[in-house]
């Protein structure tokens, strides 16, 4: 085990690959039903006590390929709060599902 660690330490490759084993690669649009809809209750609450002029800000971790964050942009439209109201970041561990994020292509 020590060895395995100094080699994932000194070895970005190794990393990644032991990354990808242990992620969990499901993603998919509105995952969690109940989640979004607790999402855009809590937004449109943070909504009516933040000034206009000032974005909400959300984050999705982990984002996987994009469809939780894209989810997340869609039921806050939906809920009525404008794009240039809302910032969402997302992150993830996965370099290959940032990629395939990162195409929007779904």
């Amino acid at each position: 085990p020590s060895a395995y660690l100094d080699r994932v330490r000194h070895d970005p490759a190794e990393r990644d690959a032991l990354i990808e084993e242990l992620v969990v690669h499901d993603s998919w649009f509105f995952r969690e039903p109940a989640a979004f809809g607790w999402l855009t209750a809590f937004a449109r609450r943070l909504a009516s006590t933040t000034p206009t002029t000032q974005p909400l800000r959300f984050l999705s971790i982990p984002a996987a390929r994009g469809e939780e964050p894209y989810s997340m942009a869609a039921a806050l439209n939906e809920a009525g709060l404008p794009a240039n109201r809302v910032s969402i970041d997302a992150y993830d561990v996965s370099l290959p599902a940032i990629d395939e994020a990162r195409t929007g292509e779904y």
